[in-house]
């Protein structure tokens, strides 16, 4: 049985993985929102996407070297802390921006702190645990990121139904096709009242500021460190002996690896941002309820994609998985393009099972 403060610690962490994949989704139900709130159309804040990326890349770069580097000199619980507080205060700030440039440094900002807090997340169940422990640990982990990417759509829709989009304050171009290259006109706002799909970025950055309090209680405590004296001295835990491997010897596995993480997870990122702004903007004509949750139905489809993966890594070897994946990804794709001008469903159905597809 592990003590309280390591359930709580777990809990903590928990709660933080999945408040920041609740963030990664967010943004596609809410960019026709924040196309008005800077008072531009959609194509021109299509940047926030590779402003992000870019942040999180460095903070993800950031968090590696310091837990390679700095972990015996630094209070990791501290320094988590204190992201997920500037994350929570960031996020909270967007329903009142109004310039385009502020919004390109606030998704900056964001996407350092997540990419921070994501690699240390998984560097501290690593070094907390012990390998067979953290393995399922990790399952857990992006578990947790499926549910809130099926929350942030969830969420983010009676705010939606609420929000200016449905007021005729802006209004989409139903003239369009997936080719064009505006999907989304917006209009000049013509008042300064508080838009409710705000709230979909409040709550987040509520949630953000008590998992960083919580972190503030579990660093006083030095629970990751308790939690490894107690775990390492179980009978249970078999000390993993393995050394690392020379880099030479394994880029060759590294680089067919990167390339197909860097396709797979682009692609799957950039249909769960732009499903939500197609789905309502084209000529699918969804409502707002309805294209909040196609979202969703990816979501569900990327959780249980994600289950699944368990049992094929038991049962089915790597090459046979991925050759699946990258077919039906593909087949998916062509079968969203061909077919789903004339069968409105295609587009539920294509959603879940690129979903399930995308990150096993």
């Amino acid at each position: 049985m592990w003590p309280i403060y390591s359930m709580v610690l777990l809990i903590a962490m928990l709660l933080l993985w999945g408040a920041t994949s609740y963030y990664r989704v967010i943004l596609g139900p809410t960019l026709l929102y924040l196309a008005r709130l800077v008072h531009q159309e959609v194509q021109d804040i299509t940047f926030t996407y590779p402003a992000v990326g870019g942040g999180t890349m460095l903070g993800s770069l950031v968090a590696s070297y310091v837990n390679r580097n700095l972990k015996q000199k630094i209070n990791g619980l501290f320094l988590q802390a204190a992201l997920t507080l500037i994350l929570s205060g960031t996020v909270v700030a967007v329903p009142w921006i109004n310039q385009i440039w502020q919004l390109a440094l606030i998704f900056v900002v964001i996407g350092i702190n997540i990419g921070y807090v994501i690699v240390d997340c998984q560097c501290l169940v690593l070094r907390t645990w012990d390998p067979k422990t953290a393995r399922v640990l990790m399952y857990l982990l992006y578990f947790m990121g499926s549910l809130g990417r099926f929350l942030a759509p969830a969420v983010a829709d009676p705010f939606l139904a609420m929000s200016h989009e449905n007021k005729a304050v802006s209004k989409c171009s139903h003239d369009v096709n997936f080719g064009n290259k505006t999907v989304y006109r917006s209009e000049e706002i013509a008042t300064s009242k508080f838009d409710p799909a705000g709230w979909s970025y409040i709550i987040f950055g509520i949630v953000l500021f008590v998992v960083g309090i919580l972190h503030i209680v579990l660093g006083c405590m030095k629970a990751d460190e308790k939690t490894y004296e107690v775990l390492s001295s179980s009978d249970d835990v078999v000390e993993d002996k393995q050394t690392e491997e020379p880099l030479r010897d394994v880029i060759w596995i590294l680089i067919p690896l990167f390339l197909y993480c860097f396709c797979s997870t682009g692609s799957s990122l950039l249909y769960q941002d732009m499903i939500y702004a197609v789905a309502k903007c084209s000529f699918l004509d969804f409502s707002t309820s309805e294209a909040a949750w196609v979202t969703a139905v990816y979501s569900i489809g990327l959780a249980i994609g994600r289950f699944s993966g368990i049992l094929f890594a038991r049962h089915v070897k790597p090459i046979y998985v991925v050759f699946t994946i990258v077919s039906g990804a593909l087949i998916t794709m062509i079968v969203m393009i061909s077919v789903v001008k004339t069968w409105k469903v295609i587009t539920w159905i294509v959603s879940f099972f690129y979903g399930f597809l995308s990150d096993p």
